[in-house]
């Protein structure tokens, strides 16, 4: 085990989600890779073939929110892609945010969704046909840690979030969501799509044209009753006769069998 003061104080440096290759005490060249996550420090030589880590004292709150600003920042800061920072090992309080929303990890590696251990963010990532990133949002899941999502600067006229092509695709779910969206969307049957809020873009009813048969499938508070109501008679302009599914809770809150059950009474599926 490599010995802590060969390398710790320069460990101790890094921002949190940081990793840097340094010199070791037993070469002049960079064979040594430094890193601080949210467990501790921790290195590992090349050259020596060892390795190392130091746990860290729990960090005070304002420490977190310092941190998660600067980690915040640097994330709207960059290009379109996928933070180097992320990770598909998620925090604890990542995989409790997903497994409420439904998400265990077939459908977490079925769509990339991953963790920025730098901003302790869980990224979902939004792809086009191509499978080009075009968008993602990154969810807070630690307690105290606004904004809740932060999406990087794009057009948003054009971005959706469309589940996986479905088998006999003329049958669209809409929903407010991607995790509804994910939920909804893991059958053969028909194509979910997230309008990624609570308001459909020219670009979005568009798009949802080319399906012959449409649900909405919005949340049950306030906001999501009255984007129900402005999307379907926006469709219903359009010549197109969308059914809506009501419910108190939003579709990512519900089982898979509760989701199949309250799929199965639409009379358009059956």
């Amino acid at each position: 085990m490599l010995d802590p003061t060969t390398w710790l104080e320069q460990a101790k440096k890094l921002d949190l989600g940081q990793k840097r290759r340094v010199a070791h005490d037993c070469s002049t060249k960079q064979n040594m890779i430094i890193s601080h996550n949210r467990e501790g420090y921790s290195a590992h030589c090349f050259k020596c073939n060892e390795g190392g880590f130091v746990k860290h004292d729990r960090l005070s709150l304002n420490t977190l929110i310092n941190q998660w600003r600067k980690a915040d920042a640097d994330l709207l800061s960059t290009k379109l892609e996928i933070p180097t920072d992320c990770t598909d090992r998620l925090s604890s309080n990542a995989l409790l945010w997903l497994a409420r929303g439904g998400i265990g990890e077939r459908l977490r590696v079925q769509y990339n969704i991953l963790y920025s251990v730098g901003s302790s963010r869980v990224i979902l990532p939004v792809y086009n046909k191509r499978d080009n990133l075009i968008f993602y949002q990154a969810r807070a899941v630690e307690r105290g840690h606004l904004p809740k999502y932060l999406n990087p600067t794009v057009d948003r006229e054009k971005v959706r979030f469309v589940t996986h092509e479905a088998t006999f695709n003329d049958t669209a779910i809409i929903t407010e969501d991607i995790l509804s969206a994910i939920r909804t969307g893991d059958r053969k049957d028909y194509t979910a799509i997230s309008i990624l809020g609570t308001k459909a873009s020219t670009s979005d009813l568009t798009y949802i044209q080319q399906y012959s048969r449409v649900a909405l499938w919005f949340d049950g508070d306030q906001a999501g009753i009255n984007c129900t109501r402005k999307t379907k008679k926006q469709l219903e302009m359009l010549g197109m006769n969308p059914i809506v599914i009501s419910t108190p809770k939003d579709p990512k809150e519900y089982s898979t069998n509760e989701i199949n059950n309250i799929l199965e009474q639409q009379q358009w599926l059956t």
